[in-house]
């Protein structure tokens, strides 16, 4: 069996970043190699805080070595100390000089959104700071700063997959040719896709947390999430008066965001919430509508359809490979595109349950991709 150095340093988090979809990858890896019996190294940094469910896991089983290191440079010297097979990272972004050549270096890409997106008009809408605001809102009319910008993270990355003896693991086969159209030197061959795993427990709900019915968006404040022009399409259709009945509940929302929309008592702002609250309102709306920009796997969907939710979303990126039949697609840049479908879902009964069924389809469907994807993984890390 292969001996494994385990970056744990995904799996931690710290006060600017508390949660991001990589480090959950990490952590259903590691329960899945646990679950297995697999016996390896990991590593983590002493600066950075760790979920203590996750660590006594760890350190249950005495087989396992942990190390704790203060930079990057003593996580190499590990690899050549102990001579290693593989060195596993689900956040592989920092690793960019990594030269231990010996140990194959297996890392997951989970998308390439700094190069597919490295800019978008609306980007001044998520900032409060006034200069800033100003500063993005020129920015937005320069192409040769956008491009500079594309081409400083083309050149990061790049340095990253050109180094030897490694395994590119990606989440979706939309990235997967990402990666190949960007990056003409990698090989087919050196990029393996694995749905990104992901814990579907339901939550018990008694009641709703929202009175009227409800559409719901989330990461209000991303502009790589599109909000802004979802509202002002929900907008136009509540001036039409063609949505009169229903409320736009929008979680991880700026208090800036009302500022956006005429009918202004329609929208419920919400700040990031808990995970019981989170599941509450995905169980509880009339639909999930996801306006992304640009998505590597893409998981929001799937948590509606779970819940039977019906699902408007992007056309964009990877959004309906993973959604397929089970969603009803609009154009994220086309406002009037956005409140032609919103008044679709509203209005056609057939299209609504359509959706509610094909949602269930999807979602075990996913499932038992992801399922098979992550114990595919775990063997090709632990061979």
């Amino acid at each position: 069996m292969n001996k494994v150095l385990f970056d744990g340093t995904a799996l931690q988090t710290s006060i600017s970043v508390k949660f991001h979809g990589g480090s959950e990858y990490a952590k259903c890896v590691l329960t899945a190699a646990l679950q297995q019996g697999k016996i390896f190294d990991i590593v983590f940094d002493k600066n950075m805080d760790i979920d203590s469910s996750i660590l006594q896991k760890i350190t249950e089983n005495h087989a396992i070595q942990v190390f704790w290191v203060e930079k990057k440079n003593d996580i190499y010297k590990l690899l050549s100390e102990y001579e290693y097979d593989i060195f596993y990272s689900a956040l592989p972004y920092k690793y960019e000089d990594y030269n231990c050549s010996r140990t194959k270096f297996i890392m997951v890409i989970h998308g390439l959104r700094p190069l597919e997106l490295p800019w978008d008009f609306y980007r001044y809408k998520y900032v409060n700071n006034i200069f800033k605001k100003i500063l993005f809102y020129l920015f937005s009319f320069s192409p040769y700063l956008i491009e500079k910008k594309q081409q400083k993270h083309l050149k990061r990355l790049t340095q990253l997959l050109s180094v030897q003896n490694k395994l590119i693991v990606t989440v979706s086969t939309h990235s997967k040719f990402s990666l190949l159209f960007f990056f003409s030197f990698l090989a087919d061959e050196e990029i393996i896709v694995s749905y990104s795993p992901f814990n579907f427990e339901e939550v018990k709900i008694d009641s709703s947390l929202i009175v009227n019915e409800y559409y719901l968006m989330i990461n209000g404040n991303r502009f790589e999430k599109n909000i802004y022009r979802a509202m002002v399409a929900f907008d136009l259709l509540f001036s039409k008066e063609l949505l009169s009945d229903k409320k736009v509940v929008i979680t991880g929302g700026l208090s800036t965001m009302l500022n956006w929309v005429k009918n202004k008592n329609k929208f419920i702002i919400m700040p990031y919430v808990s995970k019981e609250d989170f599941n509450n309102l995905f169980k509880n709306a009339y639909a999930f509508v996801y306006p992304s920009l640009n998505e590597g796997f893409g998981y929001p969907p799937l948590i509606a359809m779970n819940y039977s939710i019906p699902v408007l979303a992007s056309s964009s990126t990877s959004i309906n490979e993973i959604c397929e039949n089970a969603a009803l697609y609009f154009n994220p840049y086309k406002i009037d595109e956005i409140s032609n479908r919103i008044l679709q879902i509203e209005n056609s009964v057939s299209t609504k349950e359509k959706l509610k069924l094909e949602s269930r389809l999807q979602v075990d469907k996913i499932k038992l991709k992801q399922n098979k994807d992550l114990q595919l993984l775990v063997k090709k890390i632990f061979q």
